[in-house]
């Protein structure tokens, strides 16, 4: 039960293949090599990029498992609730401005990575990477929330949930490959709708077995904002340094790390970091002490 999302995931891909092959050279005419290499390009690249910042959220998972149920025991359903809401806020603290920065930096990102035969190739990747950032957030939150329900005990909710959101989605990938235009870009359009159902129905359940009532406004709004800040100073700083010096990764790392710097700061000014977020994350103890001097909120 413990894997059967994440095989129900990768099964996801491989219909998906199988779907798109088989109804652009049925319906459209497309030969077997164009349709599998522009899904080579859909998978090979956007879907790879996209799931990293989610294999965060998978390490939190595996790691929630014993935690939650641990308290969930010994607390009781309130002290397990506040536990999740704290593992829910620190891997959105980390997802959030992945997928933003990963949507600002989309081009010279692959560029970087990954080499390509046209520039019609490299925008298309980079459009389907923009696309695929938008189901990061609720993927990551939907692992996390697995954890947590498989840490309670309700190993199949999530296996329930999984296979709902995966038939709903097979459904829309056929209707929008065999009815409309978008090819390949009906792909990311199914999978956010994916990530999104596994996110929501598995919110229902941890609402309904949890003391658990998420604030929005620290555990959505303010990593968004923040976020937002961050991607369009990281554009700006890497559009400017690469007009100075045309070295594309120096570029970038010089991008990166503001945008590190402004997301933190961001996050301090609007009250979205406190010392209690830090506990939960690596390394975040040996933060307090700097964090505090430009106005970290301690914990009530």
């Amino acid at each position: 039960y413990k894997i059967l999302p994440q095989i129900i995931y990768n099964f996801n891909i491989t219909l998906n293949n199988n779907l798109f092959t088989n109804i652009t050279m049925s319906h459209h005419g497309w030969s077997e090599q164009q349709s599998y290499s522009v899904f080579g390009i859909y998978s090979g690249k956007a879907v790879l990029l996209s799931d990293v910042p989610v294999a965060l959220a998978s390490a939190m998972s595996a790691a929630l498992i014993p935690v939650v149920s641990g308290t969930f025991v010994k607390e009781g359903r309130k002290a397990a609730g506040e536990r999740a809401e704290v593992a829910m806020h620190t891997t959105l603290l980390f997802a959030i401005p992945a997928a933003v920065g990963m949507f600002a930096l989309a081009e010279p990102i692959l560029e970087t990575l990954f080499s390509f035969v046209t520039p019609q190739d490299l925008e298309m990747a980079a459009l389907l990477l923009r696309m695929m950032t938008v189901s990061i957030a609720f993927y990551s939150l939907s692992t996390v929330s697995n954890g947590i329900l498989q840490g309670i005990g309700k190993v199949n909710r999530p296996v329930i949930h999984a296979a709902i959101a995966l038939v709903l989605q097979s459904v829309l990938v056929t209707v929008l490959l065999i009815y409309t235009k978008l090819g390949i870009y009906a792909l990311p359009i199914a999978f956010i709708v994916y990530s999104l159902l596994m996110s929501l129905l598995n919110q229902i359940s941890v609402g309904k077995e949890l003391e658990c009532r998420i604030h929005v406004m620290t555990v959505f709004v303010k990593p968004f904002i923040s976020s937002m800040v961050m991607g369009a100073v990281a554009y700006l700083i890497y559009t400017v340094v690469y007009m100075v010096l045309p070295l594309q990764i120096v570029a970038l790392g010089i991008a990166i790390v503001f945008a590190i710097v402004v997301y933190v700061l961001a996050m301090i000014l609007c009250k979205g970091i406190t010392e209690e977020t830090l506990d939960n994350i690596p390394m975040g103890g040996r933060l307090k002490p700097i964090l505090r001097k430009v106005g970290l909120r301690k914990n009530k």
